[in-house]
């Protein structure tokens, strides 16, 4: 019976177990641009995985067509979300399935605004915290009259109440053409959160009022892309926690040019996150009943995923693990900052370098190697650097994938 492998470089291949191996499955592929870290360690793993539930982020659609015939030879259900051609999908995400509270509601509209404003935030950020809380009121507002017996409510609901809403700034205070239902959620629930939240807008200035309107309004136009509308406007939604449960495997395919739908999806991998534990947690002993793994291709290009660095240290516990790719070790401290960084290497078992120019990764290794700086940056294209926890560091050769009998297999499918 075949079981899941990891191959990190020719003659060190390793039960994909961390029952077996004693150590935890997550794994950091640091390289620079063009060394084939996907070839050499990502596609190799899709390719000895049997048992394992696989999410993988794509670009080219040619992968995804042939290890979307091998997975399904081997019994695996083939989900794809796709952001580039949303008809194509057979999934979708609707973050507010995922709104479970208030604090839920206030970290969609943050990582919505965030997006908008491409991580830089306003001048003043007054103007990202007002739209921030109109945008949480309107989600909080939904959700609201779905428990009260109305319908489901779902992003596509988010971006038409925002493109309906209309100002009106004339008289002793500022109206919308929404505060009835406002009003109407008060009388059933008074004191509630939604309503708080949107005085923010209703309690202005009429200056003020209108200059949050046209942040709201400009934020909603750059988060909310025609490719997302389109994405999430169908009712083909996913449950993460039936990757978990059975055997699947997920393509989420993007764009490298449409860097608006960044934030969206990190939106999403956090939700699968806390999904999947929920789920590990519900089980009789902590863990899922299948395993989930992530391969996180240019892990720090597609922005923050929320929260990542306390997740990434649970993981095991829950039959959870990840493969990061980098370019460096500084673009990664870029992103998350320096100790949430070294929180996420530090909780990876397994550390593969590939070469590159990167000044303080090359000095970090050298420090881990005990060689020179210059053996470092000079490592020849054919050879990789492989730490693993309970191993000494190891120069190796690159894993031939092209040689391998199962990528092989699923090339010819």
């Amino acid at each position: 019976m075949k079981r899941d492998l990891t191959c990190l470089a020719e003659n060190m291949v390793y039960p994909a177990d961390s029952s077996v191996t004693g150590i935890n499955l997550n794994e950091i592929i640091v390289g620079a641009t063009g060394c084939g870290k996907s070839m050499s360690l990502a596609y190799p793993r899709l390719a000895h995985t049997y048992d394992s539930s696989i999410v993988i982020p794509i670009t080219k659609g040619d992968i995804m067509k042939k290890f979307s015939k091998l997975f399904k030879s081997r019994g695996y259900k083939v989900h794809v979300m796709d952001f580039t051609k949303p008809e194509k999908s057979t999934i979708i995400y609707d973050p507010l399935d995922y709104v479970k509270t208030n604090e839920d509601a206030i970290h969609l509209a943050k990582s919505i605004v965030k997006s908008a404003q491409d991580g830089k935030g306003s001048y003043d950020p007054f103007w990202d915290n007002a739209a921030e809380s109109v945008i949480a009121s309107i989600v909080l507002l939904l959700k609201e009259n779905e428990k009260n017996g109305g319908k489901k409510a779902s992003f596509d609901d988010l971006i038409e109440m925002f493109r309906n809403m209309k100002l009106n700034t004339r008289g002793s205070r500022t109206n919308t053409s929404i505060d009835c239902l406002f009003d109407e959620l008060d009388k059933k629930k008074p004191g509630n959160k939604a309503s708080m939240l949107f005085t923010t807008l209703r309690m202005a200035p009429e200056k003020t009022a209108g200059t949050i309107y046209c942040c709201v309004n400009n934020v909603i136009d750059k988060f909310m892309s025609e490719s997302i509308t389109r994405f999430v406007s169908t009712d083909k939604k996913i449950s993460f926690r039936e990757l978990g449960k059975k055997k699947s495997v997920l393509f989420i395919k993007s764009s490298p040019m449409n860097t608006a739908l960044y934030s969206f999806i990190n939106v999403m991998y956090k939700d699968m996150f806390r999904d999947l534990f929920e789920a590990a947690e519900a089980s009789s002993n902590g863990r899922l009943d299948v395993p989930v793994h992530i391969v996180c291709d240019d892990f720090a290009t597609g922005g923050r995923i929320p929260d990542f660095e306390d997740y990434i240290s649970i993981f095991r516990a829950a039959g959870i693990s990840v493969s990061i790719l980098l370019q460096s070790e500084s673009q990664l401290y870029d992103m998350y900052g320096e100790g949430a960084g070294k929180t996420i290497i530090n909780n990876c078992d397994t550390y593969v370098y590939m070469g590159g120019m990167d000044y303080e990764t090359c000095f970090n290794i050298s420090r881990k190697m005990n060689k020179p700086i210059e053996k470092i940056i000079s490592l020849p294209k054919e050879e990789i650097i492989v730490f693993r926890r309970g191993m000494e560091p190891k120069f190796a050769k690159r894993y031939q994938t092209l040689e391998d009998p199962e990528y092989i297999k699923a090339m010819e499918l």
